[in-house]
């Protein structure tokens, strides 16, 4: 699930078949952002939770998406809470609408 999708245009440059899907698992939920478990957005993606770190990790570095870990009170961890950026809403929209336009 690696094939690049677009090479120029986006806000951040390339984006492949995984980055993709991430931003638009975040773009169908309330305001692009929300808190899930690397476990069950993995599992939604069809991907490994290691390819999902790799995703999430390529996407914040391209400014496109915001990464937020979440604690409990008494230290312990729960789900990440994962949120587009305006960059990464725009970047989706176009890049849904390049790969609509050559019938993927």
């Amino acid at each position: 699930m690696t094939r690049q999708i677009i090479d120029g245009g986006l806000p951040g440059g390339r984006v492949n078949e995984t980055d993709l899907a991430l931003m638009g698992v975040l773009a169908a939920r309330r305001g692009g952002r929300a808190a899930l478990s690397r476990a069950s957005l993995s599992a939604e993606l069809g991907c490994s939770p290691a390819a999902l770190r790799a995703c999430a990790r390529r996407l914040e570095a391209k400014g496109l998406l915001e990464v937020r870990p979440r604690h409990l009170d008494n230290g312990g961890t729960i789900e990440n809470e994962y949120a587009l950026t305006e960059a990464g809403k725009a970047a989706c929209a176009l890049a849904l609408a390049v790969r609509a336009q050559e019938g993927r």
